[in-house]
């Protein structure tokens, strides 16, 4: 066998490559290279096997992270589920106990509050109840929780978190979240399509990129359009009434019915809701404002602007943020490993370049049976709609996904298959086959809730194709991102404006302060919308959490969990402008708790960073925290 010689070039490289490894070159290779580039393809498929195992295993349970489901199936293992249906709803509450040590209720409101007498909603709630009575002086009262979305469900959000959540604010609490009007197990409630087939016919061309041909943004209008008409013509009598001021209505009605005129409250944003339903009630109530915490902020005037276009501010540097870990990490555990955060960003943009042209063809996960029997594009909108999705929380996804796309650099593909629109839509377009003489369920995919809500929200009552490119131009100066951020599209043709839409001011003296809380660079609630809506809001302080991803709880950060019960427990505010730093990294250990010193901890602190932490670890984006089509591939 003829020898093979390697460059010097080549020779310098597989050399950092070694001192990289901790060892050195191995002196035999000098006189035989083949044996160099042998050991060099050993040493990298161990990795890339080891990395490959991990990679299927959370793809595969990727669903389970990233999508809440719709079922109240009982999370506490007990054999016997409890049945909503059961409960009947009354204006006062009458709890029921459910799902091992949880409380249930439906609460009677007015559907139309200028209108008291007329038609009622039913608001389905949960609550975790605290470790103490309501007559010890210790007992906090009830704090609500809002997951954010819009269309996310607080009732499935506490039973999965709701230790976690109570933990951090404190065990004397009550802890209760609801389903907003229009979502999850709250009555009325509203299907957009007949069938999850009829579903699949509308998404199957709705366009995934907002800039992959000349048309995109105007089939993605006139799209809208249809399902705006549709909803019209057949869910008025239900999507006039699920606007954000009601739902801020329901929330005083509901502390009022738990005997406290003051609010307490922690929303989340997950890209627009937590914290507009959070600022929203403290200007339509301020002097009913006990503890309100706004997660993740957006800039609610925006919001109900109808734009959405500055969420995108910080984008570029959630993902920038990755690549400096990347450059950190090495490459042991980076494979996009360059010498600099730009070099590795350059890396996923000429990936991403490349799929425009080249988009690839993927049949089945390696390993499990079946593998060939599904397949699908791995294309630009795919890969680019997952690392804005992915960009939620970098401390969990951010090592993941450099890695995803180091396969990609080099043709694997398939790690990809379960995000591509062709397994969705596969899924919409098979039929369940229901017995003979019943109807197939109506599908429930959440992008109806979302839009109901957002574009019902919003002051544009009509607006052309030509002010919709518009809205898009000005995103796109602001990120690269823009071409998958299609919420102001999708609200485009929406016919259905909420009966009561916010007109007030959020410049109000609350009966507290508020507090509110910035991640340094969130992907799409941007730290500057926090210091904004603060400027607002009289005595409010802004908290910086110093990490990339969305909302405080996408990172594990002792810090910033304990001001947040400091200011349950006793109404105290940390200096405007505080930074908080976090225990977890992209590019974490096996197990941070196992890294970090507790010696010096108090028991208090000890159980408030598991808490953070394990937050952290199940971070999951709501089904429908997107409210786009081209993120159907995976939300369902």
């Amino acid at each position: 066998m003829s020898q093979q010689v390697l460059s010097d070039e080549e020779k310098a490289t597989l050399s950092r490559f070694y001192s990289y490894e901790g060892e050195e070159l191995p002196i035999r290779c000098d006189v035989d290279d083949a044996c160099l580039k042998r050991r060099q393809r050993r040493r990298r498929t161990v990795h890339f096997i080891a990395l490959s195992l991990l990679i299927i295993f959370i793809v595969q349970n990727w669903p389970n992270w990233t999508a809440s489901s719709r079922s109240t199936a009982d999370h506490t293992g007990n054999s016997s589920p409890f049945e909503w249906s059961s409960v009947t709803p009354s204006e006062v509450f009458d709890w029921r106990k459910c799902f091992g040590k949880f409380q249930c209720a439906k609460l009677s409101v007015p559907l139309d509050y200028s209108n008291p007498s007329g038609s009622k909603a039913a608001v389905a709630i949960i609550k975790l109840p605290a470790n103490l009575t309501s007559s010890s002086k210790k007992y906090g009262g009830p704090v609500l929780i809002n997951p954010g979305g819009p269309g996310g469900s607080g009732v499935e959000t506490l039973l999965i978190f709701g230790k976690q959540l109570q933990t951090i604010i404190g065990e004397n609490f009550d802890v209760v979240s609801f389903d907003p009007r229009g979502v999850g197990l709250t009555t009325p409630s509203f299907y957009a399509f007949a069938n999850k087939n009829e579903a699949g016919l509308f998404y199957a061309d709705y366009p995934r990129s907002f800039n992959s041909s000349t048309d995109s943004i105007g089939r993605a209008y006139a799209y809208s359009n249809i399902l705006g008409k549709r909803l019209e013509e057949t869910t008025r009598n239900v999507t006039e009434y699920v606007s954000t001021p009601l739902v801020a209505r329901d929330m005083l009605r509901m502390s009022k019915a738990m005997g406290y005129d003051k609010l307490q409250y922690w929303g989340f944003s997950y890209v627009l809701y937590g914290s507009v339903l959070g600022a929203t009630f403290s200007a339509m109530f301020p002097d009913n404002v006990g503890r309100v915490v706004l997660d993740g902020v957006v800039d609610s005037e925006n919001y109900y602007a109808g734009l959405w276009s500055n969420n995108l501010i910080d984008t570029e540097a959630a993902l920038l943020d990755i690549c400096s870990a990347c450059v950190s990490a090495g490459p042991s555990r980076c494979f996009l490993y360059e010498s600099s955060p730009e070099l590795v960003l350059q890396r996923i943009e000429n990936i991403l370049e490349k799929l425009k042209l080249s988009p690839i063809p993927v049949f089945g996960l390696p390993g499990p049976p079946n593998a060939n029997s599904t397949y699908g594009i791995v294309d630009y909108a795919v890969v680019k709609t997952l690392i804005l999705v992915m960009l939620y929380n970098t401390h969990f996804s951010g090592e993941l996904l450099v890695n995803m796309l180091a396969s990609l650099e080099i043709g694997m593909a398939q790690f990809w298959l379960p995000f591509t629109s062709g397994q969705s839509l596969r899924q919409l377009l098979t039929c369940d086959c229901p017995a003979p003489g019943h109807e197939p369920p109506p599908f429930d995919g959440g992008l109806e809730r979302t839009l109901a809500i957002a574009c019902g929200d919003n002051m544009i009552e009509e607006e052309s194709l030509s002010e919709v490119r518009s809205v898009y131009d000005d995103i796109a100066e602001l990120s690269s991102f823009a071409d998958v951020w299609g919420i102001h599209v999708a609200c485009s043709g929406w016919k259905v404006k909420g009966k009561e839409r916010f007109k007030g001011t959020f410049n109000q003296k609350t009966s507290h302060p508020l507090l509110l809380i910035g991640n340094t660079a969130d992907p799409v609630t941007p730290l500057w919308a926090a210091q904004k809506m603060s400027k607002g809001f009289e005595g409010s302080v802004v908290l910086i959490q110093n990490s990339s991803g969305h909302c405080s709880i996408s990172a594990t950060s002792l810090c910033t969990h304990k001001a947040i019960r400091a200011y349950f427990q006793d109404g105290t505010l940390p200096e405007n402008g505080t930074v908080c730093e976090t225990e977890s990294k992209i590019f974490p250990t096996w197990s941070l708790l196992d890294d970090v010193d507790t010696s010096a901890m108090s028991a208090e602190d000890i159980a408030i960073l598991e808490a953070s932490y394990t937050l952290q670890k199940n971070y999951f984006v709501p089904r429908n925290v997107m409210a786009l089509p081209n993120t159907m591939n995976w939300r369902l």
